[in-house]
């Protein structure tokens, strides 16, 4: 009992009632090695699926978490994406709206100018077809003088791939034509090739109505200047014109004497008809230039030289200029510019009457005419040495109906203003450094050496 209580504490052993072979004792040591390996192999394989299990149970997780978050992310991607599309149906909406309430409509056309499309324009009363224009070329409805002139337009633009801008006259369904404004812009491919045209046209017809009556408004307003002026003029002008006309008679009374001689003087004759006939060319000469002052004509602008055409003015704008004591001074430099002879004239006729009469009542009486040339523009100046302008005058000089004389409109310096403008040039006027009044003027230089006469 000892012994086996003994034996007892050392642990599991079997305990061997009688003697064992050897190989025996082998078989039962291999038999419990190999029971105890499995038993080692099997609790292992227990911890790796417990370790395996936790992974699959933390992946499910995971996956449950991604599958819900993943879900959430395209419920919003479809409620965004049907947010942009009814944004884009209101636009799209919004845009047509706009251009069938508006003043342009838009059109596309292939290379060949065959329109394609062609969109429908709402608030235009005399709108284009859209069934006349699809499948047919552009330049079938355009005005037949213009076509040509078109064609090399668009052909230009298809060379350079640059947008076409351009007004003409476009058949309409009553057959009538009415002024257009076309855009157009190529759309392009990968190597450069035009795919497409794409473009608006916009009727401006009474538009240009609208500037047509304006610009008549201002030729029949500056017209009437010329008139005024030439009114205030008239003593000056009829005293000049009373001089050649009076040596004409004096001449031939002259002549007549001579011829009721016997032997008359041949010499003193043929000097005295000279005389006669240089007065009655000067005579003739006022009045032809006044009547071009007066006549109503359209505006041409062409190569005119600056020194005839500054000329021309003074013999009829200083006319009464020794009478009065007054002195001109020129210092002008050979310029031929881009402008319509007459209109200039009438705006130096204004500027150099203003000096006359500003030189009134001074002593010493100059009026000086000098020109610059800078680059492309000329600058001529209308100076004198009158009193100059005071400044609330200065700061009115050019506003309409604005006037310091008794009697005056107010419009002269209002007009050539205008006018000026209307050549691409500016009119400033203020105190002169050496005393007196400056008025300058800048006027575009002439490209060609040729003066239209």
């Amino acid at each position: 009992d000892c012994n086996r209580r003994a034996l007892d504490g050392v642990g599991k052993i079997a305990i061997l009632e009688r003697p064992l072979p050897a190989s025996e004792l082998l078989i039962a040591v291999a038999r419990a090695l190999r029971s105890r390996a499995r038993q080692h192999r099997a609790k292992t394989y227990l911890q790796e699926r417990l370790v395996a299990d936790e992974k699959v149970r933390s992946l499910a997780a995971t996956l449950e978490t991604r599958v819900i978050a993943r879900t959430i992310e395209l419920s919003n991607a479809v409620a965004q994406h049907a947010l942009a599309e009814e944004r884009a149906h209101e636009n799209e909406e919004s845009y047509r709206l706009t251009i069938e309430l508006g003043s342009q409509t838009p059109w596309t056309a292939n290379t060949d100018l065959e329109v394609l499309t062609f969109g429908k324009n709402s608030m235009e009363p005399n709108a284009l077809i859209d069934r006349d224009f699809r499948g047919r070329k552009w330049l079938d409805f355009i005005q037949p003088d213009m076509r040509d002139a078109i064609a090399a337009l668009w052909q230009e633009a298809a060379n350079e791939r640059k947008p076409l801008d351009c007004e003409l006259l476009m058949r309409m369904p009553d057959s009538e034509y009415r002024w257009h404004r076309a855009r157009g812009n190529p759309r392009l491919d990968s190597d450069g090739r035009i795919m497409r045209w794409y473009g608006t046209i916009e009727n401006i017809h009474e538009q240009k109505q609208a500037d047509a009556r304006f610009q008549q408004m201002q030729v029949d307003l500056i017209h009437a200047s010329r008139i005024t002026a030439m009114g205030t003029m008239a003593s000056a002008l009829a005293h000049e014109l009373n001089q050649p006309l009076s040596a004409v008679a004096n001449y031939v009374r002259g002549i007549t004497r001579l011829l009721s001689v016997a032997n008359p003087d041949i010499a003193a004759i043929l000097a005295a008809l000279g005389e006669a006939d240089r007065s009655a060319v000067r005579a003739g000469e006022i009045v032809r230039r006044l009547r071009e002052m007066v006549t109503r004509g359209t505006v041409e602008r062409g190569p005119q030289d600056l020194l005839t055409m500054v000329e021309e003015t003074c013999e009829l704008a200083l006319i009464d200029a020794p009478s009065l004591g007054i002195v001109v001074r020129f210092d002008l430099q050979p310029a031929i510019v881009d402008v319509d002879r007459i209109q200039i004239q009438q705006v130096l006729i204004n500027l150099l009457r203003n000096a006359v009469e500003a030189l009134q009542g001074t002593s010493a009486r100059v009026i000086t005419i000098s020109s610059k040339i800078d680059c492309s523009t000329c600058y001529l100046r209308v100076t004198d040495n009158g009193p100059g302008l005071t400044p609330a005058v200065a700061a009115r000089l050019f506003d309409p109906f604005n006037t310091t004389k008794t009697g005056g409109m107010g419009i002269g310096l209002s007009i050539s203003r205008t006018i000026i403008e209307s050549h691409g040039g500016t009119i400033s006027g203020g105190p002169s450094p050496d005393g007196g009044t400056m008025f300058t003027i800048s006027l575009p230089l002439s490209t060609s050496r040729s003066v239209v006469r």
